[in-house]
């Protein structure tokens, strides 16, 4: 990627769509990530690891603009894949 390329990506606020802090943390992350990949949204797993939890807090944030299509995608998944 270009220097120009890649500060344009920078550039983007990320925005929080999907916390845990359960033991499977990474895993739920990794689902969820490939998820909103998988239906053409740009999206990001931030790890904040601590010394209490054995994982931290695992987020995955998703460009501002894509927030709403997002948490459509999320809501299908957890309705069985049905889109409203």
């Amino acid at each position: 990627m270009s220097d120009q390329a890649q500060d344009a990506s920078n550039d983007k606020k990320m925005v929080n769509v999907f916390t845990s802090s359960n033991h499977d943390a990474e895993s739920e992350a990794e689902i969820v990530n490939a998820l909103l990949s998988s239906s053409g949204l740009q999206s990001m797993i931030f790890r904040q690891n601590t010394e209490v939890l054995p994982t931290g807090v695992v987020e995955v944030r998703v460009p501002a603009e894509e927030v709403d299509s997002a948490k459509r995608i999320l809501a299908a998944s957890q309705q069985g894949g049905q889109q409203q």
